[in-house]
């Protein structure tokens, strides 16, 4: 009876605390691996949604802002492949000069090193104050900068840019001609994308817009995004195969 009492009262055996202390550090390995794997997994995310925040916003001014270009500046609409700049009739983005539109001078542009991933899109603004400048002679161009203008505001739009082109869209002009059975009209063309646009031009039939930002998260470690705007206001038609012939010749 007392050696049945005693038994009760014996704690567990050597053999028994090595088994619990396996399972033990089991589970906790285990635990430990899901949590470490889903602390990563929510870090990659909240990188991914702040590039996709970023490039999306950027975008979407950008789109807008395009949309609203103001019709009397159209022959002062000019860029290069990583450079652009335009009148609009947008709400300024300088709060203190209120949420009301107004015609402005946009200018979107890349300010650091080329291929550098400490590159940012910069968006500036001015408020145009004075009258826009009608068509110049053939051989002349507007200077930008003598037009009366507010003082300028910068705002950086995307951090962490990788690269910032821009490609003209343009459909080429169909030259008139005598359409039969045998000689049918084209029933489709290849738009002419160009990497430049010189003032005078006009506006061109739609802009496409290639952001790329860091993503650490992405294999690459890039992502690239893109905006095409198409333009539903008149657009100018002409020979831009011609015209860009013209510049080649000139320069």
């Amino acid at each position: 009876m007392k050696s049945d009492t005693l038994r009760q009262r014996a704690g567990f055996t050597l053999a028994e605390l090595l088994v619990a202390s396996t399972v033990i550090s089991i589970v906790m390995a285990a635990l430990y691996t899901t949590f470490n794997t889903s602390i990563r997994t929510w870090r990659r995310a909240e990188v991914d949604l702040h590039v996709y925040q970023d490039a999306r916003i950027a975008l979407e001014v950008i789109g807008r802002e395009l949309q609203g270009n103001y019709t009397p500046a159209q022959h002062l609409f000019e860029g290069t492949a990583r450079e652009l700049q335009f009148f609009a009739i947008v709400p300024p983005l300088n709060l203190e000069d209120g949420p009301a539109p107004r015609v402005m001078w946009i200018h979107y542009r890349l300010a650091g090193k080329i291929g550098s991933p400490t590159m940012e899109l910069v968006r500036e603004e001015a408020i145009l104050t004075g009258a826009i400048p009608g068509m110049p002679p053939k051989d002349q161009i507007i200077d930008i900068e003598k037009i009366p203008k507010a003082p300028m505001h910068s705002f950086v739009l995307a951090r962490d840019v990788l690269d910032f082109q821009v490609r003209y869209h343009w459909a080429p002009v169909i030259r008139q001609g005598r359409f039969d059975r045998d000689n049918p009209p084209p029933n489709w063309f290849d738009i002419v994308r160009m990497t430049y646009h010189r003032q005078k031009w006009g506006v061109p039939q739609a802009v496409e817009v290639v952001l790329t930002l860091a993503d650490p998260a992405s294999e690459s470690g890039r992502t690239s995004f893109t905006e095409l705007t198409a333009f539903n206001g008149p657009t100018r038609r002409v020979d831009i195969l011609k015209e860009a012939r013209l510049v080649e010749e000139a320069s």
